[in-house]
């Protein structure tokens, strides 16, 4: 009796409980194995469908941990979740504050000799959502984001004239906080006052030069103040920036030093359009390496190298990697180590050879100097303002002030009172997320260029 209650011995299948689990065992391991080496295969050859195995991988991968290191990775990941549904929800907010993207076409137009200039009669929002700005911009007849002023000074009225590219135009804020207005609301107190805003967004010495020479001077002007930024003797020698709509002409230097205009008129198309077009062909090789040209990545259909690019463009879906990006530029030091890193590109060559540099700043010598004797000929008193952004009270002479000091220009800085005013933090008086000038920025150097033409007896 005792033996008919125990169970059955096993008969042939003996130990099929073990077998099967190992072959459940072999199948997910060969799963995973496959869907690794398919997914890297795929992307070596350029196939996008390869990263979807990949991330099938990858859960298979978290699936074979331990659980404890399972339950940690599934938190990372709700983490991940509700920090991707705030920034989400700011990104939101951002789209309703600062709806679209201004791009430089609406604002630009065509010109044979400048290259570009500001569209007449224009009435535009100005929008750069990823750098909260949003402005209204109006230009007059002749493009220029001010009033309407007849060529013919009126009687008892003093005229300045400010040249230079955005930063003197001041897209950025508002027209009553742009340098111009605040400087001519400065300079009310010592008599009447106009302050002409001659900038446009993009220009080089050699645009606002021959602007100068053939609109500006018209305007009668008793002072001109050129407003140097430092990408300036870059844009001197650069005929068209890859993926721009304008290019412009350019200057040369003939063997006596003497500037000699050249690429009149300014082509409308150039090619090629994805690259740098120099006015020196060293200078051009020289920017457009590691640069790639449309032509050549058609013929790289299968390059190994863009295997990531399908990775990136499934992480631009999500807003937390732009946001972290946004706030590692926002830090110099990390931005630097990212770059070194290969993590982070930036838009302009970096360490560029001295040589490339002394080429850059022999043609602007040549074109402040040319402008300083235009506005003397003109009857005008000149001075060079140059502008800062990152408020360090540079004790250091620049070169522009070398330049200047040898050929005997006025030459004005504020850096020591930026420093001063914001305590060295550059975000007091510029975009955190961009270089140019907030309103205290346009006010502080409003502020110090009328101390400087009352210390000079400009402005009597």
């Amino acid at each position: 009796m005792l033996t008919d209650s125990l169970p059955a011995k096993p008969g042939p299948n003996r130990g099929g409980p073990t077998l099967s689990l190992k072959k459940r065992n072999a199948t997910w391991y060969s799963l995973g194995l496959i869907m690794g080496v398919a997914g890297l295969g795929l992307l070596a050859l350029n196939y996008p469908a390869g990263r979807f195995l990949l991330y099938g991988f990858a859960l298979w991968l978290t699936l074979s941990l331990p659980v404890n290191l399972r339950i940690f990775i599934f938190s990372l990941g709700f983490c991940f979740i509700l920090t991707e549904i705030g920034f989400r929800s700011y990104a939101m907010y951002l789209q309703a504050q600062y709806p679209g993207h201004s791009y430089e076409d609406i604002l630009w137009e065509y010109d044979s000799l400048l290259g570009w200039k500001k569209t007449a009669d224009l009435e535009v929002e100005f929008i750069r959502k990823k750098k909260r700005m949003r402005t209204q911009v109006k230009t007059n007849s002749l493009g220029l984001r001010d009033d309407e002023y007849t060529f013919q000074k009126p009687h008892g009225t003093g005229r300045i004239l400010l040249l230079g590219d955005s930063v003197t135009v001041g897209l950025e804020v508002e027209k009553e906080e742009v340098i111009d207005t605040r400087l001519e609301s400065r300079l009310s107190s010592e008599g009447q006052f106009e302050v002409i805003n001659g900038g446009t967004r993009g220009y080089g010495t050699d645009q606002s030069y021959l602007f100068m020479k053939e609109t500006g001077l018209r305007f009668q002007p008793d002072i001109v103040i050129y407003i140097f930024v430092p990408n300036d003797p870059e844009n001197n020698v650069t005929i068209h920036k890859p993926n721009r709509t304008f290019g412009k002409s350019y200057f040369r230097l003939d063997h006596n030093g003497n500037l000699l205009l050249s690429g009149v008129p300014v082509p409308k198309v150039f090619e090629p359009f994805d690259q740098w077009i120099m006015s020196d062909p060293d200078l051009e090789a020289y920017y457009n390496q590691g640069l790639p040209k449309k032509s050549e990545q058609k013929q790289k259909t299968h390059d190994p190298q863009k295997a990531l690019d399908h990775l990136k463009h499934d992480l631009s879906y999500f807003q937390t990697p732009g946001a972290l990006k946004d706030l590692i530029k926002r830090n110099s030091l990390l931005t630097s180590v990212f770059t070194r890193l290969g993590l982070m590109t930036v838009n302009l060559p970096v360490n560029i050879p001295q040589r490339i540099l002394d080429y850059q700043w022999k043609i602007t010598e040549a074109l402040v100097d040319a402008m300083n004797n235009k506005a003397q000929n003109a009857g005008a008193k000149f001075l060079v303002y140059e502008f800062t952004s990152d408020g360090k009270a540079n004790a250091e002479t620049t070169v522009l002030q070398k330049i200047c000091e040898r050929l005997e220009i006025p030459y004005l800085n504020s850096f020591h009172l930026f420093h001063e005013k914001t305590e060295g933090n550059k975000f007091r008086f510029r975009f955190p997320f961009d270089g140019h000038w907030n309103a205290l920025g346009h006010d502080l150097a409003a502020q110090d260029i009328r101390r400087y033409l009352i210390e000079k007896g400009w402005v009597d």
